[in-house]
């Protein structure tokens, strides 16, 4: 019963993540680090102005990277309370869940998920 319910909170998390819009942060983030390379190799922008354009674009790849860890804690955060939910289901779920093999399982579950869904996609159903 229990491997149903962790496989079935898998599933849901598998599909929460593909929805979240991790590839735009992320090449926001890679998009961001080009341009203050750019900047900062440019022989043609004073100093001043390199100094004025780094800290901005600090500031663009710190929300970047803030929306990355969101995205990351919310799907923990989703895991935790499933995992919390099936302990009131079933006692030692949680431990199990967190222990080794709960890992490898969730993890082969998760990773079989989303290999079948991609080849549905690609298959077009």
């Amino acid at each position: 019963m229990i491997a149903v319910l962790s496989a079935l909170l898998c599933l849901l998390l598998v599909e929460a993540a593909l929805r979240l819009p991790f590839g735009r942060a992320l090449s926001r983030a890679v998009r961001t680090g080009d341009r203050a390379r750019r900047v900062l190799a440019s022989r043609h922008i004073s100093e001043h102005w390199k100094e004025k354009a780094v800290g901005a674009y600090a500031g663009h790849l710190v929300g970047a990277t803030l929306a990355l860890v969101a995205m990351i804690a919310g799907l923990a955060a989703g895991f935790l309370g499933g995992a919390r939910a099936l302990e009131a289901l079933q006692t030692g779920a949680f431990g199990l869940l967190l222990g080794w093999p709960g890992i490898v399982y969730c993890t082969s579950v998760a990773s079989a998920w989303a290999i079948l869904r991609r080849r549905a996609e690609r298959a077009g159903l």
